[in-house]
């Protein structure tokens, strides 16, 4: 009755199937459908109540998914040359899950809805590019060329259970562009490439360490938040912000709040390099940090950075911005002041 179904493509009562009481067959009949128009020479098995496991086929196309809600189908094979691009494109519903047989170059692009998990680690995949709704999990580490979330929005979810490690062939890197929904890396995010730059919403949480991002949160605007929940050694935080909100969970640095506009930047720890300077040629917005800091830029112009801990430069500020040591005001002596003046007459803004 099920394999009749099938060929005919219509729906069957449980009470018909060769398979009931075990199975309702509304829980599976959605996948195989989608099989018989999508793949080839199609070799299948029956997993539990409500699942449909690929096991062989030819010329799979995994786009467009549209099946029942809580109906999974998994992908236990070489989808090959054919089957590899745009996987889960345009994904609208049901549970996709892609073992590490499958090496996909794409997943979930300009995806709607459902649930799209990988089982392992990917490398050079381009994931949930343009991305509306629903989730992708990918259980391993992202490494290579890979661009994550470019152009998120609505309540689109992205969620990475390793490292987050590409090379400096992902030229945008996390979340550039988002608008909305989430990106969640549970372990570090570190190589040479910016993370939510131009971001105007949405959430980017990085649970580990960020080292040697380019760029962090350059040019955010407001509704935009990017929490680092331990150090963030990128080489910029914050530079160009209009708006939103960085927190950084343990040691900030390098260089941070570069040419500031709006926007909030919280450091929960210390941000004491002494190759770079805080709030260089900041015209607004504001920086909290909680421990000790060093130098801060005669070229900053406007905005507050509030100091909780010792401020190692307070003797040789001598900026128009307002910054503050322990709750107390700084008033530059007369020498900073006039240090401060010099370099900025000399920069032509």
């Amino acid at each position: 009755a099920v394999g009749s179904a099938i060929r005919q493509k219509t729906k069957v009562s449980a009470e018909k199937t060769d398979l009931h009481p075990y199975v309702e067959s509304a829980n599976i009949l959605p996948q195989l459908f989608y099989l018989v128009d999508r793949s080839s020479a199609a070799k299948v098995r029956l997993e539990g109540l409500d699942t449909v496991v690929l096991t062989e086929g030819e010329k799979v196309s995994l786009q467009y998914l549209d099946i029942l809600q809580n109906a999974k189908l998994v992908i236990d094979c070489d989808l090959g040359v054919w089957g590899a691009d745009h996987v889960g494109y345009e994904m609208k519903s049901g549970i996709l899950v892609l073992t590490q047989k499958t090496k996909p170059t794409e997943l979930g692009n300009y995806m709607i809805g459902g649930t799209l998990v990988y089982e392992g680690d990917l490398v050079n995949v381009d994931i949930g590019e343009s991305m509306s709704g629903g989730a992708i999990i990918v259980k391993g580490n992202v490494s290579g060329k890979s661009i994550i979330g470019h152009q998120l929005k609505g309540n689109a979810s992205i969620m990475i259970k390793g490292d987050y490690s590409p090379n400096e062939e992902s030229h945008w890197g996390l979340g550039h562009q988002m608008q909305g929904g989430s990106i969640y890396v549970e372990k570090d995010a570190r190589g040479r490439i910016p993370i939510g730059t131009w971001m105007e919403g949405g959430t980017i949480r990085v649970n580990g360490n960020v080292y040697e991002s380019t760029q962090l949160g350059y040019g955010m605007k407001n509704g935009a938040l990017i929490h680092v929940h331990s150090n963030c050694m990128a080489w910029e935080i914050g530079s160009h912000m209009e708006g939103g909100t960085i927190k950084i969970g343990k040691d900030g640095g390098n260089e941070i709040g570069l040419c500031m506009k709006n926007g909030r930047i919280h450091i929960a720890g210390n941000a004491t390099s002494e190759d770079h300077c805080i709030g260089d040629m900041m015209d607004g917005g504001t920086i909290n940090i909680d421990g000790n800091a060093g130098v801060v830029s005669n070229l900053m112009y406007g905005g507050e950075i509030r100091i909780n801990g010792v401020f190692r430069g307070r003797y040789v500020y001598g900026g128009l911005g307002n910054v503050y040591e322990r709750g107390r005001l700084i008033v530059p002596s007369l020498l900073a002041r006039i240090t401060g003046k010099l370099e900025r007459s000399n920069i032509q803004r």
